[in-house]
């Protein structure tokens, strides 16, 4: 990935000032199986707006904005067919970005209102929907859905690479709290054959892969910012504080750490700012946390400090083949 795509003219500045446009075209295409339509060939804006109940006109400005930057490519018979990137964009290709690129109205619309996260420091999702995100998602089950399959895509590569980095014994009890479906919990259970795991996530979550787990995986109920019936020797906390304040932070750090047996050891995996060398991707992730959930990402000395408030004491990094950090804290 490339550390930074630096403007270099006036024009380039301009183009980039309008390239959420692009990206809400991208949006769709992940949305709709459009490039899976163009995979046999290419075919006539005539022919996709039928297929997609499209007005025919809308979708051949649709083609023609994807076709500027290369997702697609515009025939000269005014047909559309698929470049090689845009091939990522199938949703039946094994690395299909569909899920990745999860991004409903709800999870755009609250950089309209940008302004007012920097003026509060707050997320402008909760003024513009009067509630927060993850309330938002309760009520919408066909967004939570969304979400879900989100999540499970970006953890798809990453479990197997952190599964392997993580400093655990053999015979080990570990839990993943808010660990999701449990896809770190069974990969971490591939490298660990003798340990066992505890997973512990909403009631809702829980009821939704039961009767799906590895014998060998514990299922618990239960909200982290409230006390966790439960005790480990390893406690994981994966992709959880980035979504949350401080204060947030502190309430799950100290009902995590209470599941802890003694000499047991809580790990926290993020991705960790490094200042200058972020890629544009972490910072543009780094600025979507706080807009929508009022979280960020966080650079080292933030998680030191944020341990120290919990009274943990961070006892070891591992960085990993992904963009993520483990973080091994103790109690003090």
């Amino acid at each position: 990935m490339k550390k930074h795509y630096a403007v270099q003219t006036r024009d380039d500045l301009f183009l980039l000032g309008n390239l959420h446009i692009a990206s809400r075209a991208i949006h769709i295409m992940a949305d709709f199986p459009i490039a899976d339509f163009l995979t046999d060939g290419p075919k006539s804006c005539k022919a996709i707006a039928d297929q997609f109940d499209f007005d025919q006109t809308a979708t051949g400005k649709l083609l023609r904005v994807l076709s500027s930057f290369g997702v697609l490519e515009e025939n000269g018979n005014g047909s559309f067919s698929l470049t090689d990137a845009g091939h990522y964009l199938c949703h039946s290709h094994p690395e299909s970005l569909k899920d990745l690129l999860f991004y409903d109205e709800s999870r755009w619309s609250p950089f309209g209102r940008l302004e007012r996260t920097l003026k509060t420091g707050l997320p402008a999702f909760n003024e513009l929907y009067e509630k927060p995100y993850f309330n938002h998602l309760e009520e919408r089950p066909d967004l939570q859905k969304r979400f879900n399959r989100h999540m499970a895509a970006v953890s798809t590569h990453e479990d197997r690479v952190l599964a392997k980095e993580l400093p655990l014994r053999q015979d080990d009890h570990f839990m993943d709290i808010g660990g999701g479906a449990g896809s770190l919990v069974l990969a971490a259970l591939n490298q660990h054959k003798q340990a066992t795991a505890s997973l512990f996530d909403l009631p809702e979550v829980i009821d939704n892969i039961s009767g799906k787990l590895d014998h060998r995986i514990t299922p618990v109920k239960g909200s982290f910012f409230e006390p966790i019936n439960a005790k480990c020797d390893a406690a994981i906390l994966k992709r959880v504080l980035h979504d949350w304040n401080d204060e947030e932070c502190l309430k799950i750090l100290h009902n995590a750490k209470n599941t802890l047996k003694p000499g047991g050891k809580l790990l926290v995996i993020e991705t960790v700012l490094q200042g200058a060398e972020d890629p544009p991707l972490t910072r543009l992730f780094d600025l979507f946390l706080l807009t929508l959930f009022g979280g960020g990402e966080r650079s080292l000395q933030d998680y030191r400090d944020l341990f120290e408030k919990a009274d943990l004491t961070l006892s070891g990094i591992i960085n990993t083949d992904c963009s993520m950090s483990i973080l091994e804290a103790r109690k003090q």
